[in-house]
């Protein structure tokens, strides 16, 4: 479950993965046997590679590192989502609520791909991030990203043209002359031409 949220890996390629191809020094899986038929490198998110570290301690330096089958790993997943449930109808009883009905009633195990891939997205253009997720279409990577406008903003904020703007401002630079669509004063031309590109 932590690959797959952390990786953007399908079940099969996590089961199939081979300890020879992990890269633990550079943070990075080599898998190769994938649903489009493509072998990808996927890059680890620290967690992940924490993760691989501790489960591949002792074990053989050759051959696969999960012994579980697709299916095992659906129905495990089942199970563990079944005793969540209960667990959590469990606690709302107690605290005298009432479970919300659709609480981990859908939730698959690919939903975690899905849930990583979104992480992935604000971290990675489309172009990169489809070369993480084996995504042959990137217009299918638009329904993975789903950014606030305050994410967007910051985003800005801290690119280079963002940065460059906040240090003219901070620098005392006038905003450029003739942004309404009014001509620039008299004699002003040279100092606005300046504070564009300062702006710029």
């Amino acid at each position: 479950m932590t690959l797959a949220v952390e990786t953007c890996m399908r079940r099969s390629e996590i089961v199939g993965i081979l300890r020879q191809d992990v890269d633990l020094l550079h943070g990075v899986v080599r898998l190769r046997d994938t649903k489009n038929g493509m072998p990808r490198d996927v890059p680890l998110t620290p967690l992940a590679r924490e993760a691989l570290r501790q489960w591949l301690s002792g074990r053989p330096m050759r051959g696969p590192i999960f012994t579980m089958r697709p299916g095992s790993v659906t129905r495990a997943f089942i199970r563990a989502r079944d005793r969540a449930r209960r667990q959590y109808e469990v606690l709302c009883k107690t605290l005298g609520r009432r479970p919300q009905p659709h609480y981990f009633a859908d939730l698959r195990f690919h939903d975690l791909r899905h849930e990583g891939t979104s992480r992935l997205a604000t971290v990675f253009g489309s172009h990169e991030l489809a070369k993480i997720t084996g995504h042959h279409d990137t217009r299918m990577l638009l329904r993975y990203y789903h950014p606030r406008g305050w994410e967007l903003a910051r985003k800005l904020a801290r690119s280079p043209l963002g940065r460059r703007q906040s240090a003219a401002i901070q620098a005392g630079a006038a905003m450029p002359t003739g942004i309404s669509g009014r001509p620039a004063a008299s004699g002003k031309s040279d100092e606005a031409g300046q504070s564009r590109r300062a702006w710029m």
